[in-house]
């Protein structure tokens, strides 16, 4: 779930157990994909550095708080409550 919400169950996240990983966060900002982006691509030419397990910039977000696993059947009600919260959010310059 992202300030966007809840997507439906197509795009939901529920895992084959029916389980949902669940975070509130603030999605990076173009911009910030910019500089992540190509500090990656210079973090990974260092020589040495592992050529696998980065992330990938256009996932990147700032977790504000960790919800755990929820059951699938319980998300659209969650979603629910975090959505008057979520809708107002602004851009913050980082």
């Amino acid at each position: 779930m992202t300030q966007r919400g809840y997507q439906g169950p197509a795009n939901s996240g529920v895992n084959e157990e029916g389980v949902l990983r669940a975070f509130i966060a603030l999605e990076a900002t173009p911009s910030v994909l910019v500089c992540a982006r190509a500090g990656l691509e210079s973090a990974r030419s260092i020589p040495g550095a592992p050529e696998r397990g980065w992330s990938d910039p256009e996932t990147m977000h700032i977790t504000l708080k960790f919800l755990g696993d929820i059951p699938g059947a319980r998300v659209p009600d969650v979603a629910a409550a975090i959505g008057p919260i979520a809708r107002p959010a602004r851009v913050i310059p980082i």
